[in-house]
């Protein structure tokens, strides 16, 4: 019976952060009010869950899954909708070659920390593994939100601040690609059996992509494809939950299809847009709902961010150089070193979704308290430039 008023109670803070976070007249929030939601959305959500008042119990959580799946496939048809071959060519084969190279970097030197720090513990190699690559994932994009923050709030409009904002962007893709390819193994038996999860979630993400651009590409109302859109994301986010695939990975290469093949894509991504900020704080409110603190992962996880820090500086201190680094513009942007993408969560979600196992839920403490921590300095950096 505690379902009902729960779930009531979700929609209403929904509805109100929806009607707080956009406005046609104003745009976005001010960093203190957003980074106010970042802080108190999975303290909220902690209240609400077992170690608060018990309005969400574990049996609650599982009855609310189809909504995480359905919020976790909005983040990847989003994501998705910004991949297109168009928006490809619009970088520089040495700015994509970065791309790849930073993510890789960061990802493979928080995986092989956390890994070996694991060990040193006495977990078994899998379940090492397994966590290693989840903060790992989690920690390789660096936050267009906070990037965005700033250069409004600095009223930045360098094209080296656009760069930088591009580049955080294309981290996030190369961690739901990176997402994409490490979930299988979850379910896998055998090396034969992990690639064909892997390409039956490919090939179902481009069906359901093309399916999705020949229905918009015959419509002409903005409602009917509005609802067509949301009913394919429904039914993405569906299969992905009855079948335990992967939901931000299937959507992702929907929206990726969308973006490459359709000509109504900005139009899709103005549809979307909405729902943003909504989409990430009801996922930061589960996090919360699921909390489950391990000192063991909340050590390993200030290793992971130690390890996202040095390697974005390191990283991006080589590819500009110390003279660009060290201009007024660049630092109006370096508080943003100290932000997680929104996409930590997300990956800590992911695994609890696929796995529902204690160390998922450990593992996804680790993350939210490392997420939150992450944009408390990002938001006292800030205001140090500012007092400067």
């Amino acid at each position: 019976m505690r379902l009902i008023p729960a779930l009531i109670l979700v929609f209403v803070l929904l509805l109100l952060i929806s009607r707080a976070f956009y406005s046609r007249q104003k745009g976005k929030m001010q960093i203190e009010m957003q980074l106010m939601f970042i802080f108190s959305m999975p303290l909220l959500g902690y209240l609400l869950g077992p170690g608060g008042f018990g309005i969400f119990d574990v049996e609650s959580q599982v009855q609310i899954h189809p909504v995480v799946h359905l919020s976790l496939g909005w983040l990847g048809l989003y994501s998705g909708l910004f991949l297109g071959w168009q928006d490809i060519r619009r970088y520089t084969r040495a700015v994509l070659l970065f791309s790849l190279q930073e993510g890789l970097f960061t990802f493979s030197m928080i995986t092989i920390v956390v890994l070996a720090l694991l060990s040193a513990f006495g977990l078994n190699f899998f379940d090492a593994l397994l966590g290693s690559l989840a903060l790992g994932i989690a920690g390789t994009e660096l936050s267009p939100m906070a990037l965005t923050l700033l250069r409004n709030r600095f009223r930045d409009k360098s094209s080296f601040g656009f760069l930088v904002q591009s580049l955080a962007a294309m981290s996030g893709i190369i961690s739901i690609l990176l997402l994409g390819i490490v979930s299988p193994i979850l379910s896998a038996e055998s090396i034969f059996h992990y690639l064909l999860l892997l390409l039956f979630e490919l090939l179902l993400g481009i069906i359901l992509g093309l399916i999705t651009v020949y229905v918009i590409h015959t419509i002409r109302h903005s409602q009917e494809f509005l609802i067509w859109l949301i009913a394919m994301l429904f039914i993405s986010s569906g299969i992905a939950f009855y079948l335990r695939f992967n939901a931000i990975f299937m959507n992702f290469v929907l929206g990726s299809m969308i973006a490459t093949f359709s000509m109504r894509r900005s139009a899709a991504r103005r549809i979307l847009e909405p729902l943003e900020e909504p989409a990430y704080f009801f996922l930061l409110l589960f996090a919360g709902l699921s909390l489950q603190v391990s000192w063991l992962y909340l050590f390993v996880g200030a290793a992971a961010f130690f390890g996202h820090f040095i390697s974005k500086d390191i990283s991006y201190k080589i590819y500009f150089g110390k003279d660009v680094i060290g201009s007024q513009t660049a630092n109006y942007l370096k508080p943003a070193k100290f932000a997680l993408g929104n996409l930590s969560i997300a990956v800590g979600i992911n695994l609890l979704m696929l796995t529902e196992s204690l160390m998922a839920r450990q593992i996804l403490g680790a993350l939210t308290v490392q997420y939150v921590v992450s944009y408390l300095l990002f938001w006292f950096a800030a205001r140090r430039i500012k007092a400067e």
